[in-house]
């Protein structure tokens, strides 16, 4: 019987996100966004840091668990358009406080949604 699963390798990277909340059921968006730092990527999931933990009044940790109603989708800060953005939904799995950049942060554990095997080997490339 197997009790874990083997972790996927992870890498360290500097994606600037934007974060919003997203419904489960009919895809819609939070109507603000925050920024977020992805800190390290896997094939399976990522890590990100926040500064603040709320968007529009909901927890980004609880709103966006497996069994809640939202899931985080990101974005790339450094794209306008939607057209051109690397998309990404995700659930979150774990949080912890951090420090990140002599600030008071949250970190946050995510498992991707959809495959992300190609992003992953696009960072890991560089």
């Amino acid at each position: 019987m197997k009790l874990f699963k083997t972790r996927s390798q992870r890498i360290s990277v500097d994606f600037a996100a934007r974060i919003y909340l997203q419904d489960k059921e009919d895809g819609s968006l939070s109507n603000n966004w925050q920024q977020g730092q992805i800190v390290t990527i896997s094939k399976d999931g990522a890590s990100i840091i926040v500064d603040k933990i709320v968007l529009d009044g909901q927890h980004l940790f609880f709103s966006a668990q497996q069994q809640a109603e939202k899931l985080l989708y990101l974005s790339h800060l450094e794209n306008e358009t939607r057209d051109e953005q690397q998309q990404l939904t995700a659930e979150a799995i774990w949080m912890d406080s951090c420090t990140h950049n002599g600030k008071s942060a949250f970190k946050i554990g995510l498992r991707f949604t959809d495959d992300q095997k190609d992003l992953f080997e696009s960072f890991k490339g560089k």
